[in-house]
């Protein structure tokens, strides 16, 4: 496995995740990178390992590939490296794989939640991290876990307010209003004025069905969510923002 520095690379400041829906707690980290620069850096996967690991249980992304980086990019960071979740770096150990990460951008600073895991079987938590970090001069921080509405912040947390159609718990752990990234997704007929957006196509989480309030085009909307497919009366939609479940 071959990483590819840029110049402006060597001292940069970096975090390493998965940053689905780039939540409050994943905010928290994107601040303090951001802060510590210079050239703050997310190390993150182009899909999220536990498609790989676990696809028949895996429901959906909470964002796309494209919004994770607009989301990334709009805390602040100036790079975001994505890389291919293959067999060979689910089979590394965590620190070869924090030596390549090292090696090929020579940090002076890393953050990571306080519940960071890499490696093989996991191998590399968080503390282990900041002992490897300690003993080669690195400067590297575990933030203490966010919480918000009554518990912790994390992906598995807004994936089970999604699937309750809790579009309010939802938000309040996402930090902002639930948008849906749709661009890419074929939009199909389905009925008079009615256009189904396959959710699946992008590997995207669908939130519970019913009917939503939303926000389509800056304009209020009333979209229906079916399995993994939400229709809408716009035939050309973008993106789409669920603003609460009912009419």
């Amino acid at each position: 496995m071959t990483f590819f520095p840029s110049p402006e690379a060597p001292g940069c400041a970096l975090t390493i995740g998965v940053f689905d829906g780039v939540h409050l707690g994943h905010q928290a980290l994107l601040e303090a990178v951001a802060a510590a620069g210079p050239h703050p850096t997310v190390i993150t996967f182009s899909q999220n390992p536990k498609r790989a690991l676990a696809p028949a249980s895996y429901a959906g992304d909470l964002s796309s590939p494209r919004q994770k980086e607009e989301l990334l990019c709009g805390r602040g960071i100036a790079r975001v490296i994505p890389l291919d979740f293959s067999e060979a770096l689910c089979n590394m150990e965590g620190s070869d794989f924090i030596s390549l990460v090292m090696q090929a951008w020579q940090p002076r600073f890393i953050a990571v939640g306080e519940h960071f895991c890499c490696g093989r079987g996991r191998g590399m938590d968080a503390a282990v991290l900041l002992a490897w970090c300690a003993a080669r001069g690195i400067e590297a921080q575990a933030l203490p876990a966010l919480r918000a509405a009554g518990g912790v912040v994390s992906s598995s947390r807004i994936r089970e307010a999604l699937a309750a159609g809790d579009i309010a718990l939802a938000e309040a752990l996402l930090g902002r209003r639930l948008e849906i990234d749709l661009r890419g997704i074929t939009p199909r007929g389905a009925g008079p004025r009615r256009w189904a957006y396959d959710l699946s196509e992008a590997g995207l989480l669908a939130p519970a069905a019913g009917v939503y309030t939303a926000l389509s085009a800056g304009k209020e909307t009333r979209v229906e969510v079916e399995g993994t497919r939400i229709l809408s009366p716009e035939p050309r939609a973008e993106k789409v923002t669920i603003v609460a479940r009912g009419p």
